[in-house]
């Protein structure tokens, strides 16, 4: 008995020791996320080299020709600098007849995690705003990945920030602990709108939102009568 009561004793002085070892691992990793993620010109120069390693995605489709989510795999960074991952996809514009808008939406991890585009060569504008939605609000998406996350983004960009047969870069960065895999899709519209409008994203990205059920009535309680 005592000898196991010294082996517990050292266990939890380990454990104790342990903690803030990994409470200070912790702070690092979200310093240097930060300071990643704000110093615009340090992230975009190390995308711009390594832009090629992206994977190369298409729009994809069902059967019947509406857009479907497809998967990206993020279990390991395209680069990590000092701890910290780049993830995402490099798409090619085609050959357009007019600049319709760049339309897309992906499925949301539940930590934090935060995305934007870039040119191959240069920086860019970029999205201005987004919507997000429920997933349960909409038919089929619900084995779309990250499956434990709730929500989709859907985003657009304007048709005239892009320029036809040139590829471009949109880029993660996820905080700990991460997904292996993410859904995303996206297409091309075939007409550019002035401002972001959630209808036209969902009806270009095939999005069907599940019937609304109806209200239910509530039948006027009967009041109970006092006697005579």
């Amino acid at each position: 008995m005592k000898g196991s009561f010294h082996r517990f004793k050292r266990r939890v002085a380990t454990i104790l020791l342990l903690i803030p070892l990994l409470f200070v691992a912790a702070s690092s990793y979200a310093d240097k996320y930060s300071e990643l993620l704000h110093s615009v010109s340090k992230r975009n120069g190390i995308l711009h080299r390594v832009f090629q390693d992206f994977p190369l995605l298409t729009p994809m489709t069902n059967s019947d020709g509406r857009c479907r989510f497809q998967t990206l795999d993020v279990k390991e960074p395209i680069v990590s600098v000092e701890g910290v991952g780049f993830y995402g996809f490099r798409f090619k514009v085609p050959k357009r007849a007019k600049p319709g808008d760049f339309v897309w939406a992906f499925g949301t991890p539940r930590n934090g995690y935060n995305w934007f585009i870039i040119g191959e060569n240069e920086t860019m504008a970029g999205f201005e705003d987004y919507e997000n939605e429920p997933r349960a609000a909409y038919e089929g998406l619900e084995h779309i990945f990250p499956t434990p996350g709730k929500e989709i983004v859907l985003q657009r960009l304007p048709g005239d920030e892009l320029e036809d047969e040139k590829e471009y870069l949109i880029w993660f960065m996820l905080r700990k602990p991460k997904p292996s895999v993410m859904s995303v899709m996206f297409t091309f519209s075939e007409v550019q709108t002035k401002k972001t409008n959630l209808r036209a994203m969902e009806k270009t990205l095939g999005l069907k939102r599940k019937p609304k059920k109806p209200a239910v009535k509530k039948e006027p309680e009967a009041k109970a009568e006092s006697p005579p």
